[in-house]
């Protein structure tokens, strides 16, 4: 219950009060459109940031990811994300998961934010914390070039 309240505290947080990185240099471009079609997700992974909103990156089942870059901030307070990149991986994502934090019963401030969270299809969470290194996640962001420190595009709405 506590997660659930976090989580959509940090939403609301999210859409009202940044400016999603606007001029800043660390913003990924461009892109497609979100895949209408997928296998089944495994992992949903992004930073533990706040300063902007993250791009998103989900892994799934078949070795295909996508790496949502661009979001738009609909009246209904739900962020969604617009814009993705994809590809592929060939890496076993449960050595990632295997070197997380289960944090399902964990409670974070604004103040003690974890470095990168992690959501399972299954509705688990883990997160590493800030400070601490998972070499799986590192690898696999290597190889498929991805730097989650980065934050997503605000779509232009005309």
């Amino acid at each position: 219950m506590k997660r659930g309240i976090l989580n959509v505290v940090l939403i609301v947080f999210l859409l009202f009060g940044i400016t999603a990185c606007k001029d800043r240099d660390m913003n990924i471009k461009g892109g497609t459109d979100i895949l209408s079609e997928h296998s089944k997700l495994l992992l949903t992974i992004k930073t533990g940031t706040k300063d902007c909103v993250p791009i998103s990156l989900s892994l799934y089942e078949d070795g295909t990811y996508e790496l949502f870059t661009e979001y738009n901030n609909e009246m209904n307070g739900i962020l969604q994300y617009s814009k993705s990149k994809k590809g592929t991986y060939d890496y076993d994502v449960n050595k990632i998961i295997e070197n997380s934090i289960d944090a399902d019963n964990k409670s974070y401030s604004m103040d003690n934010l974890p470095e990168y969270e992690i959501y399972t299809l299954d509705g688990h969470y883990y997160t590493i914390e800030k400070g601490q290194k998972n070499k799986h996640l590192n690898k696999l962001l290597n190889t498929i070039s991805v730097d989650l420190n980065t934050c997503a595009e605000k779509k232009n709405v005309d």
